[in-house]
């Protein structure tokens, strides 16, 4: 059971990450007096937000974060992979080097997302928006892409071998030394 969602979120941006070490979550017993917060992996924490977070070297793999905010937040290195990320806000997010390999982000918005490095391999990216986006030698192989938009985004280097991007919009992109 999940009491106070909207006070979990309040606190957990008050209170934002900074070292490489740092985990995340809500206490078990939902107590919020000592502020101490644990991920653990496979972790509902959906609609949460995470609006200009600092959540580094976190891990998020097979979390539940569909309908969330983590716009502008500082993510380097994290670990979303096989997450559930559908409806999600990540615009702005600087996820470089981020893992979400095999998650799934059915209509996500990924808009002016920092992604260079990150892998995207066998996800599920059906109608997302990576507009703007830094794609920068990500890899984005084995992946569903249909419907996704990529308009004006930094594809440099990327993989995107094995993907489907029928219907997906790439205009302006920079495609230079993409596969």
């Amino acid at each position: 059971m999940r009491l106070f969602p909207a006070l979990s979120a309040f606190l957990l941006l008050a209170a934002p990450l900074s070292s490489p070490a740092s985990t995340l979550s809500r206490n078990t017993d939902h107590s919020f007096e000592d502020h101490s917060w644990e991920l653990h992996p496979q972790e509902q924490l959906d609609r949460i937000i995470l609006y200009a977070a600092r959540v580094t070297h976190t891990d998020f793999s097979q979390s539940d974060l569909r309908v969330s905010v983590l716009s502008d937040a500082y993510a380097v290195a994290v670990d979303l992979s096989r997450a559930l990320l559908d409806g999600a806000n990540l615009d702005g997010a600087d996820l470089t080097d981020a893992d979400l390999s095999g998650a799934r982000a059915l209509l996500t918005s990924f808009r002016g997302t920092d992604l260079s490095g990150a892998s995207l391999e066998g996800g599920n990216f059906v109608g997302s928006r990576f507009d703007g986006a830094d794609l920068s030698y990500a890899v984005v192989r084995d992946a569903s892409l249909q419907f996704a938009s990529f308009q004006d985004a930094d594809l440099a280097g990327s993989d995107f071998r094995g993907s489907d991007v029928r219907w997906s919009n790439f205009s302006g992109a920079n495609l230079a030394g993409a596969d």
